[in-house]
């Protein structure tokens, strides 16, 4: 994943790309490892459980308060990840990389309480809509026919109905429990099956 408290990064590395988070930016962690991936020569994995992450047992999965701004700030940092694969022609890495994170960013959607407004929503996806609009160019799969409902209504531009999707998707999420919901939107050997097969075709 893209995340970085769970990476050791070499200093010598860091310092011949200058790489530095970039200040006020969402998602920072994922644009500097995503520099990081694209960059290095070579990485190492290691199995064993070295870091233990607390969740509260009333913590809900996906935050509920993504508001209008904060899309739109989540909109500027994945143009610039989209121009990090472009720029190092590893866009082969972006579409597993896209399978993963797309589903999540579309649960937030749906389960935010913040863009309750039809118009803050059609607005949302309407500055969304060229990344959603990568899913077909790249041949990405999305399992879930609820999230994949919602994708091809925006690429058709149809938001009245992409917006009717994504209420009947939050009332289906409201039936889920918390684990339920986490696999709507976790990658699985299934999705990377078929990703596989689509890159082999």
């Amino acid at each position: 994943n893209s995340v970085v408290w769970n990476k050791i990064f070499s200093r010598e590395f860091i310092e011949r790309y200058q790489l530095r988070f970039i200040e006020g930016a969402l998602a920072e962690d994922a644009i500097f490892s995503i520099y990081c991936y694209t960059h290095a020569q070579k990485g190492y994995y290691i199995s064993d459980v070295v870091y233990n992450y607390r969740q509260n047992e009333n913590n809900s999965s996906i935050s509920t308060n993504c508001s209008r701004e904060y899309f739109s700030r989540i909109n500027d940092s994945y143009k610039m990840l989209y121009d990090i694969f472009k720029e190092t022609n590893e866009l082969g890495f972006f579409r597993y990389f896209y399978a993963r994170i797309t589903p999540y960013l579309l649960c937030k959607i749906v389960d935010t309480d913040k863009l309750e407004k039809e118009e803050d929503m059609k607005e949302t996806l309407q500055e969304l809509r060229w990344y959603f609009c990568l899913k077909r160019q790249h041949q990405v799969v999305i399992l879930n026919p609820y999230l994949n409902a919602i994708i091809d209504d925006i690429m058709e531009e149809q938001y009245t109905k992409a917006i009717e999707e994504i209420k009947k998707t939050r009332q289906y999420r409201d039936t889920l429990t918390d684990l339920q919901k986490e696999r709507m939107y976790s990658p699985s050997e299934e999705l990377y099956a078929k990703m596989s097969e689509i890159e082999e075709s």
